[in-house]
This record gives structure tokens, sequence and C-alpha cells, in this order.
């Protein structure tokens, strides 16, 4: 029963991240850091608020896991600034394929540092779930006919390298938070998470410059937020149970549901995307068989 709420709150999440990345694409007009910030603000208040209810202290009195804690917090501060900018520049399903290569990277960091042992169905689902998000984003490198000589293609292509970077920041942040679910209370990680935002996030800002926001770019933030505070939350509930390699892989229906929106956003996928969209659909059916056995 554990590893089965596990993955529906793995699966909640995933849900509520995309409506919040929806929103990100939206405010193309702020600085990039503006938004972070915002969300550092709001996300402090919440997760403050839900500590004080729960009677949660928010201060620990080991040095180790303080220190690590504040290493979670950096790991998403980085992280939700790259994937911003990678929103910004790339398709919401694309930006998606790109941040769903962390269960590769989480498998790896799970048997370094947490001495999991990765099963031969696990890494099978895991290579052609890659090769299925790869015919979705089609990377130069591959394709010789995707060019990034206009700028706009260049934008893409950075933006395509910080949502990858963002995959391998959330493939260790996945193993960190199960290291420390025996050490502190899980809405921990949440709340130094939004304390790291909010120290470092202002100098940035200012260096950017500040953009006043209008009222429907106020609506999108406060949304943004909501939806990445929850799925945060929900993130680090669902990594209480299950292992971190095989809990991450559901993240691959991330990209079924962002394909989705594109459709009905009419920018509909390509053939090569369709077929990488089965394979990776495919792969997720063989994984919930193999765990209802």
């Amino acid at each position: 029963m554990g590893h089965k709420a596990g993955y529906l709150y793995f699966l909640l999440s995933n849900i509520i991240g995309c409506a919040g990345s929806l929103c990100i694409q939206q405010i193309t007009r702020l600085p990039n850091f503006q938004l972070v910030y915002f969300r550092g603000i709001f996300s402090f208040i919440i997760n403050w608020m839900i500590c004080k209810s729960q009677k949660i202290d928010v201060y620990v009195n080991s040095p180790t896991t303080t220190l690590k804690l504040f290493l979670r917090g950096l790991n998403s501060f980085s992280g939700f600034g790259l994937w911003v900018y990678g929103l910004h520049n790339m398709s919401l399903s694309e930006a998606t394929t790109l941040f769903q290569t962390g269960p590769m990277w989480t498998t790896f960091f799970a048997m370094y540092y947490l001495k999991e042992k990765m099963e031969f169905l696990q890494g099978v689902t895991i290579v052609l779930c890659l090769l299925g998000a790869i015919l979705v984003l089609k990377p130069p490198f591959i394709f010789p006919s995707a060019q990034i000589e206009e700028d706009g293609e260049k934008n893409r292509f950075l933006g395509g390298i910080c949502c990858l970077s963002t995959a391998i920041l959330s493939g260790s942040a996945f193993n960190l938070v199960r290291e420390l679910r025996n050490h502190c209370h899980g809405q921990l990680t949440v709340h130094y998470m939004t304390v790291v935002m909010c120290i470092f996030t202002p100098l940035l800002v200012l260096y950017q410059g500040v953009v006043v926001p209008t009222f429907g770019e106020i609506l999108y933030l406060v949304l943004m937020a909501l939806c990445t505070t929850i799925g945060q939350t929900l993130l680090t509930r669902g990594l209480k149970f299950g292992s971190a390699g095989k809990s991450s892989i559901m993240g691959y229906s991330q990209i079924l549901l962002t394909l989705m929106i594109d459709l009905i956003l009419q920018r509909p996928p390509d053939t090569l995307s369709l077929i990488g969209a089965l394979s990776i659909s495919s792969c997720v059916v063989v994984l919930f068989i193999e765990k209802k056995k």
C-alpha cells in the first residue's frame, strides 16, 4: 500500500506541475528571477503556515541535517531558475521531455548514494523512455536537419541545455530528499527550499531589473506559485515511499500530458514525436503491470 500511495502522490505532483509550467509560459514579459523570487516568497508564507499549524519545528539540532536541507534548497533554487528559462524558449512538451531524462540521473545517483540496485526491467524502461524522449525533441546533434543558426533557435537550444541541467539537479534532489526523510519532517525540505530562494534571489532580481506586473500576470504568478508549492509538497510526500529510481519513472506521464496540452493549443506533434510518445506510454504501462505483480 505504501508504494502505491507514493506513486499516486508522484502522479498528482506531475499533473499539478504541468499546470504550473503552463502559467510560467504565460509570463514572458517579467524577468526570470522575478518569477523565482515571487515563487519563493509565496511558498515561504504557505509553508510557514503549514509548519505552524502542524507544530513542526523549522529548526533542526543536527548541523549535518541543516547543511543537507540548505543544499536541497540551493538545488531547487538553481533548478527552478534554469527551468523558467527553458520554458520561455521551448514548447511545453519539449521542455518536459528533456526534464524527464531525470529518472536516468536519479537511478545513477541512487546507485551511488543510496546503494540501490537497478533491476533489469527498470533499466529497459529507462532506456526506451529516453529514446522516446529523443524522438519527441529531435536534438540537432542527432537530427542534422535541425538548424540553430537563427537567434530563436539558439535560444531554444540553450533552453534545452537548461532543461537538461534541471533534470540532473532533480535527479540528485530525489535522493537527497529520501536521505533526509529519516532525519527531519518532510515539510522542512520544502521550507528550506523557500528560505534559500528568498535569500539568494533579491540580488539577482535587482541585477535583471524589476518589471511591474499587470493584473493578469499577477493572477498567473499566484497560480504558478500555488501549483509549484502544492506539486513540491506532493513530491516530497511521495518520496517517503518506494525507491527513488522507480518512483521517478512515473514522471514520464508528464510527457504524455504535455503533448496533449500542446495538441489542444494547436501545436500538434509530428510523426516522430507521436512514435516517441507511444514508446514512453508503453514503458509506463509495462512498469505499472510489473508493480501489480
